[in-house]
């Protein structure tokens, strides 16, 4: 195992124990960091995968090269390429020859704009692409309700509940709900406020057509952050994908559905 090797970011990464078998990077969305996947770490290690598993800048455990400021980076949408370069830059560290993305809400975001950086050559010595990408909870646009923004700034412990009521599904289990309140408060109101004002700024609809790698989107039935309809949008413009509706399942899909989650990606990558 291997953690915190590049810029202070802290990870957690694990060879494959069977060499036929590929790396799975995971990248969490808004506000989170790399603790939210271990259900789909511990499986995919169980069947001999290799795992990657990072906390993005201000994140979790990594180090911050950011101000606890509103809008540290210059533009909107530039902290979504600042992230996606990190991953670019930790998988070019590990030399990750073989690996698939996956990516929840900003962080399928952070795999598309990932893809269509190499595409159009972003980069002078880009790692290879992924052999498949899951896109979980996400759109190729992303809208933010103009209330959470005020409501950071003002409560945030009101703006976590407001978030919180809007992210689970009905079978939601209180463990879950709980781990990721503990892990918003610890990173604190300006990170979640900085995420979510760069998602809303988001949009590379015009460029799925630049993505032909195989990709499986996911979505719970429940969702009311990023509902199924914008799932079904990216399944409808990228032209090598797969739709998955998860039934009774909200925002957290992968941590509400773990047991249909981690099948998924098992079956998709065999």
């Amino acid at each position: 195992m291997e953690s915190k090797g590049i810029d202070g970011l802290d990870y957690e990464f694990h060879s494959p124990q069977n060499e036929l078998l590929p790396n799975i990077v995971f990248i969490h969305g808004a506000g989170g960091d790399r603790t939210q996947w271990d259900s789909q770490v511990n499986f995919l290690l169980e069947n001999g995968y290799g795992t990657l598993a990072i906390s993005l800048n201000n994140h979790g455990e990594s180090l911050s090269a950011l101000n606890n400021s509103i809008n540290p980076v210059s533009v909107n949408q530039t902290l979504i390429d600042q992230y996606t370069r990190e991953v670019i830059n930790i998988i070019s560290y590990l030399k990750l020859e073989s690996y698939s993305l996956v990516g929840h809400s900003m962080g399928g975001a952070i795999v598309l704009n990932y893809v269509l950086f190499i595409k159009k050559q972003e980069f002078k010595k880009p790692p290879p692409l992924p052999a498949v990408i899951f896109l979980m909870s996400t759109g190729a646009k992303l809208n933010v309700a103009p209330i959470f923004f005020d409501l950071l700034k003002k409560d945030y412990n009101e703006a976590l509940k407001l978030m919180s009521k809007f992210s689970y599904g009905s079978k939601a289990e209180l463990q879950i709900k709980q781990k990721n309140q503990e892990i918003l408060t610890k990173n604190g109101w300006h990170v979640l406020y900085n995420d979510l004002d760069a998602c809303r700024y988001f949009d590379v609809r015009k460029d799925l057509r630049l993505i032909d790698i195989p990709t499986i989107i996911l979505c719970g039935d429940q969702d009311q952050m990023t509902p199924p309809k914008f799932s079904r949008y990216l399944h409808e413009n990228i032209s090598n994908s797969e739709l998955f509706l998860i039934e009774e399942a909200g925002h957290f899909i992968f941590q509400e559905a773990p047991n249909q989650v981690n099948e998924i990606i098992h079956k998709s990558l065999r």
